[in-house]
């Protein structure tokens, strides 16, 4: 707060700005929304890509799902320090798509340590029901079974990071039917503690199949490639949204709490800093001279 009344000017920052509460501020984003749509709408024609958005992405009976989503990744982007760059990002990726490319990128590498996170759970929950199967009258015929559902996971996690394809491969590999288990030595508890385990960790496995690895890989990268125009008109509404919400606070000389961080940095990073390589700027090295000059009083 003090750097930003301090060099309000650098950044034509009303230093009598004010924090908006929540309530004000979701009133303002409200109201900036509906006037961004509304011009949207009026500029449109039926085979625009904006219409195209609206028809895939929007509700049976009004467009809030697609308001939501674009204040979804507004806010996301909100929560980069480049929420620009990250928009630039995320629309390049839409734009130039390959398999080697996804395989490399930080958003698939990110989206497969929660797959890999999710499989853990699943493999421990099998070596729990090997335990149990392994016990004094638990179900020994459960064992092929399940020593074979944990050879499956264990080449998932082996390839998980590296390759989509394969990864897709191996995830197509269902896990096999328990046999049917009787007899006077087989301690019913014991055995349904196995089979419940064993049928959970299944349960999980399927799921991640069905969400992530249900087509393959590159029929899924064609539809994305399909979907380039529309993510783009996405991102471009992203855009608008927050220049107009931008322009809506400072009328009003409001900030709201991602607005902090910021303008922070847009007042102590240099107009030629890089996400890579950040450069203080001459208000940094004045508020540094200004600390160290104070700590010594």
């Amino acid at each position: 707060m003090e750097i930003l009344q301090r060099y309000s000017f650098r950044i034509d920052l009303d230093p009598a700005f004010r924090i908006a509460d929540d309530t004000e501020a979701l009133l303002l984003r409200r109201d900036v929304m509906e006037t961004m749509m509304e011009t949207q709408y009026e500029q449109a024609d039926e085979d625009s890509p904006f219409a195209k958005l609206v028809e895939n992405y929007g509700g049976d009976r009004d467009d809030l799902p697609i308001k939501n989503l674009i204040l979804s990744i507004y806010e996301f982007s909100r929560s980069h320090p480049s929420p620009n760059l990250w928009l630039e990002e995320v629309l390049t990726s839409f734009q130039d798509l390959s398999l080697e490319k996804i395989n490399q990128s930080s958003w698939f590498q990110s989206l497969m340590e929660d797959v890999a996170l999710e499989l853990k759970g699943v493999e421990a929950l099998l070596k729990e029901a090997v335990y149990y199967a392994e016990s004094p009258g638990g179900p020994t015929v459960y064992l092929d079974c399940l020593k074979e559902d944990l050879a499956i996971v264990n080449r998932v996690q082996e390839v998980i990071h590296f390759s989509w394809e394969e990864t897709y491969q191996e995830m197509k590999v269902s896990f096999g039917r328990l046999k049917a288990c009787k007899g006077k030595d087989i301690d019913e508890v014991i055995k349904n503690k196995a089979k419940d385990l064993r049928d959970n960790a299944k349960k999980r496995f399927d799921k991640v199949r069905e969400e992530l690895f249900s087509i393959p890989p590159q029929v899924y990268i064609d539809n994305l490639k399909e979907m380039a125009p529309l993510m783009e008109k996405m991102i471009d509404l992203v855009r608008c949204f927050a220049e107009d919400y931008q322009k809506a606070k400072k009328e009003k000389g409001l900030v709201d709490f991602s607005d902090l961080e910021h303008f922070a940095l847009q007042i102590l990073l240099d107009e030629e800093s890089t996400p890579h390589n950040p450069v203080p700027s001459v208000a940094a090295m004045d508020y540094q001279a200004q600390l160290n000059l104070e700590g010594k009083m």
